[in-house]
């Protein structure tokens, strides 16, 4: 019978022993899936959405003047908001409002301060989603181009992640930004101008702003074909 117990004990503790070193090897596998699989979810849309921005031709604007939009953009400082007064969307839209002034700012052309604007946005982690119009009595359709009559603005959709800000959690990162360039006076903005609004993914709102992506696909903002007609008016700009 003593032996029969050693035996029992023996076989007990070896039981035990493989169940830990099982336990033991699943556990790094489960971490190492967590991670993977985390990691995924954060870099797979960057990857799927942001192939070819920093690839864009623009009529008219040299590689060289294109660099040095990029060049100026990678200097200005990080998107930090010195007070959360107002909101975090007044804020943002106010600070990205004021960069996008900066870029523009000595630009002669149309297609000059759209090119600028791309560098800095890029600059800034963002990434372009689609250039959407807003017609009179149509709302907004996806912009082909070709600016009509009863255009009255052109805008252009970016988002900028801030998950870095959030341990990179991968729900709710996008932080929507709309360039606007109005074409025709309203209550609100003067004709011929770029405004900026923002709108900041909080957690816990039921209010989540999206921007469209193009059905199309393109990876650069749209230019209007007869852009060298429109001139910016932004800081005095001709």
């Amino acid at each position: 019978m003593p032996n029969l117990q050693k035996i029992q004990a023996t076989e007990i503790m070896r039981h035990h022993a493989q169940v830990f070193i099982r336990r033991k090897r699943v556990l790094p596998f489960l971490i190492a899936l967590f991670v993977a699989v985390w990691g995924g979810a954060y870099l797979l849309p960057l990857w799927l959405n942001q192939k070819g921005q920093d690839n864009c031709v623009f009529k008219g604007i040299a590689g060289k003047q294109y660099e040095a939009y990029l060049n100026k953009a990678k200097n200005s400082p990080p998107l930090i908001l010195e007070t959360r007064k107002g909101g975090l969307d007044k804020g943002y839209s106010t600070l990205i409002g004021d960069r996008v002034a900066g870029a523009i700012r000595g630009q002669d052309t149309f297609i000059e301060k759209v090119a600028a604007i791309h560098a800095l946005m890029r600059s800034l982690g963002g990434y372009y989603r689609s250039t959407v119009e807003r017609v009179y009595h149509k709302g907004y359709v996806f912009f082909d181009g070709q600016v009509k009559p009863e255009t009255t603005a052109i805008e252009y959709n970016y988002y900028i992640d801030i998950s870095p800000k959030r341990m990179y959690l991968p729900i709710r990162r996008w932080m929507t930004v709309k360039i606007v360039y109005n074409l025709k006076k309203n209550e609100y903005h003067e004709a011929n101008t770029f405004y900026v609004v923002a709108f900041y993914p909080h957690l816990l709102s039921p209010f989540y702003m999206t921007a469209p992506k193009s059905p199309v696909g393109e990876a650069c903002p749209i230019v209007p074909l007869h852009s060298a007609n429109m001139k910016s008016l932004e800081n005095g700009d001709a």
